[in-house]
């Protein structure tokens, strides 16, 4: 039942100071109902911050809402809030449960609920391992470095697309091979090398990307002086278990199609100019062609003739370069 007013209900009139009373009493009503920001955040797991306008004689009242940019990740070590130097209140998820480490995140905004003397986070800590924590694009070579007070729970999804092989002057180059990899956070390194495989120059073989020993998606085959087009990525003994790469068709294969890196086009039979397509690929890259190259559903599309496959992993068309690799890592 409600026990709020918004306005006087007594049959006389209200002035002066009764009549500002009642509603400073609204406009306490409306204020503690409200959701407030939090400025200057500061501290690890013990965080302090300051409100505007100011408490009033209550502070802190059950039911209040706040929203708040986290200064630092916390640790899992018995967070805490202090807001305008009125007591520190214990931070929990949104179930009551203690924060793990990592489940506030550095510059991440969350919205807190108070009562009973704990903030309960409503975003990002309570439901902190079904949103994207971190996203990282790799076209050049570098290094993934761990994000600092990851949760260890954290999945860690890994991408990589090979090199799409060059065309030769009569078959096109092969589509660059995916490979991915699901990994927990906790059982990864701190950081691993990315190496990016490049597009294979006319006729030569695209490189393979790998991060670290966990992933290698494998380049693209060469296209040839002859009739053999260049081969999708292939896989190597061993690499499923491994998390690597599942090679796609293998030349001779016109308008061959894979799952994982199309095979490339070839222009001749029987000493006679044929003009054949590169194969399609749903995850690797297109194989190079002559009329066309092959199209690729997550990846780039094989060259036509003299053009070059796209990035990433796409095969070169007759005599064309191949496109270089690309990795993806996402922390879910």
């Amino acid at each position: 039942m409600a026990t709020r007013t918004r306005y006087n209900e007594t049959s006389t009139s209200v002035a002066g100071d009764d009549f500002m009373g009642q509603y400073d009493d609204l406009l306490k009503i409306l204020f503690d109902a409200s959701t407030l920001h939090l400025t200057s955040a500061a501290g690890t797991d013990t965080y302090t911050a300051d409100v505007d306008p100011d408490f009033d004689a209550d502070n802190l009242v059950d039911g209040m809402h706040f929203t708040i940019k986290w200064p630092n990740a916390n640790t899992g070590s018995s967070e805490t809030l202090n807001i305008d130097s009125v007591g520190a209140k214990s931070i929990v998820k949104n179930d009551g449960s203690a924060l793990a480490s990592g489940d506030l995140v550095q510059d991440g905004y969350d919205l807190l609920l108070y009562h009973s003397n704990k903030f309960y986070v409503l975003s990002g800590g309570g439901n902190s391992n079904s949103t994207v924590f971190d996203h990282q694009v790799f076209t050049e070579s570098g290094t993934w470095n761990k994000p600092v007070g990851l949760n260890a729970d954290r999945a860690v999804l890994i991408q990589c697309w090979g090199g799409g092989g060059g065309g030769g002057t009569a078959s096109g180059g092969g589509g660059g091979a995916f490979s991915e990899y699901l990994a927990r956070a906790g059982d990864l390194s701190s950081s691993y090398s990315v190496t990016i495989g490049a597009g294979g120059a006319a006729g030569v073989a695209g490189g393979n990307t790998t991060f670290g020993s966990l992933v290698t998606a494998y380049g693209g085959g060469p296209g040839f002086l002859n009739i053999f087009g260049g081969g999708g990525g292939e896989l190597a003994a061993g690499a499923r278990e491994a998390g690597g790469s599942i090679g796609g068709g293998s030349s001779p294969g016109a308008d061959a199609s894979s799952i994982f890196g199309g095979a490339a086009g070839m222009d001749t039979r029987d000493h006679r100019v044929r003009h054949f397509n590169g194969g399609a690929a749903i995850y690797g890259g297109g194989g190079g062609g002559y009329t066309s190259g092959g199209a690729s559903l997550h990846a780039g599309n094989g060259g036509a003739s003299s053009s070059a496959g796209s990035t990433p992993s796409g095969g070169g068309g007759f005599g064309a370069a191949g496109g270089s690799g690309k990795c993806i890592v996402v922390v879910l």
